[in-house]
């Protein structure tokens, strides 16, 4: 299980100059875009709206257009939905524990925050320009926060029982028919994410 801080910082090198306007786009909002706070799916009890959704979409679609690979929406939507139900589903069991984010956790959160500011400065754009590219229309700094909290969290909960998370097929199977009706709860909601690819043309033409 990658880190998702250091993943984000990887994808961040990864994307051209030219990907992020030399100024803010006047399509990114001033605030959090219309539709993201719709609920995209429940787990275990627990809304997760479409912004956070498009924390996993976004980037996972830069990925495999770096590559030159052809994905469309239906086909983009569930990966991102695994990758969230993934964290979201380890952040809760090591929350129902008491388990919390290292301080050493806490801090790798902030540096990652800063070093997207500092890259974004250093390819002459806003950090809210930014995390738009890279996240879509529906990141703000502050859910840009919570989300690598709880990722980072997931992966450190993950990292203190990789021994004990090791499971034969025998012991799934009996698992789930044991608490079939706890595991059964993933509430899916269709909501529309358009992963079409920013403009990369500036004021002058050039792309």
């Amino acid at each position: 299980m990658v880190s998702a801080p250091a993943l984000l910082l990887a994808l961040a090198l990864l994307l051209p100059t030219a990907a992020v306007p030399a100024a803010p786009a006047p399509s990114v909002p001033a605030g959090p875009a219309e539709g993201a706070d719709l609920v995209a799916v429940t787990i275990s009890g627990r809304d997760y709206t479409v912004a956070e959704l498009s924390y996993y979409y976004y980037p996972t679609a830069r990925i495999y257009k770096q590559y030159g690979l052809a994905m469309d929406a239906e086909d983009l939507r569930p990966i991102a939905l695994d990758s969230l139900i993934q964290y979201a589903s380890l952040t809760n069991a090591a929350e129902s524990e008491g388990f919390t984010l290292s301080n050493e956790g806490a801090q790798s959160v902030e540096d990652t925050i800063t070093q997207f500011k500092t890259y974004a400065s250093q390819n002459g754009t806003t950090f809210e320009n930014y995390i738009y590219e890279v996240f879509g229309p529906y990141m703000t700094e502050d859910l840009l926060r919570e989300c690598l909290i709880r990722d980072t969290l997931a992966q450190e909960y993950y990292t203190a029982h990789a021994d004990e998370l090791v499971y034969t097929d025998s012991d799934l199977i009996a698992y789930y028919n044991e608490h079939a009706d706890e595991l059964d709860t993933f509430t899916y909601s269709a909501v529309f994410i358009d992963g079409s690819a920013p403009s990369t043309t500036d004021a002058n033409g050039n792309t």
